[in-house]
């Protein structure tokens, strides 16, 4: 049996490395980002949308490690109001607005740790 070139085993050496540095970026490239069980949440997005009649559609989507153990808090005309968030970092509330004037509705989300995320706001006109 022959031996190898220097040259060949060089090759080979340089196709495996580039090989597995290829696996490694591919696999960073797929992992998806997850938040810290330190991080407080991140809401995304809220929006409050007209419904039907007096009644509105508050919706966001929101990040936290244990979303399911969210809650979201709201402020403004909905003071005092909140819902859960969804195993997917979703919400959705749905509250007739009938006896309340324009105005701005917050969100803000709360997780199991009692960390808050950031305020978003929208303008509600019932």
């Amino acid at each position: 049996m022959r031996r190898p070139s220097a040259q060949t085993l060089r090759a080979v050496f340089n196709t495996r490395y580039a090989i597995a540095g290829l696996v490694f970026v591919c696999m960073l490239a797929v992992s998806p980002v997850s938040a810290s069980a330190d991080d407080p949440p991140v809401l995304d997005t809220f929006t409050a949308t007209h419904f039907y009649g007096d009644w509105w559609l508050f919706e966001g989507t929101f990040q936290d490690e244990s979303p399911k153990k969210c809650v979201i808090e709201f402020g403004g005309l909905l003071d005092g109001e909140s819902t859960k968030g969804d195993y997917d970092g979703t919400f959705v509330f749905l509250f007739n607005m009938s006896s309340l004037p324009y105005g701005i509705v917050s969100a803000q989300v709360k997780d199991a740790a009692n960390q808050t995320s950031n305020v978003l706001e929208d303008f509600v006109d019932p």
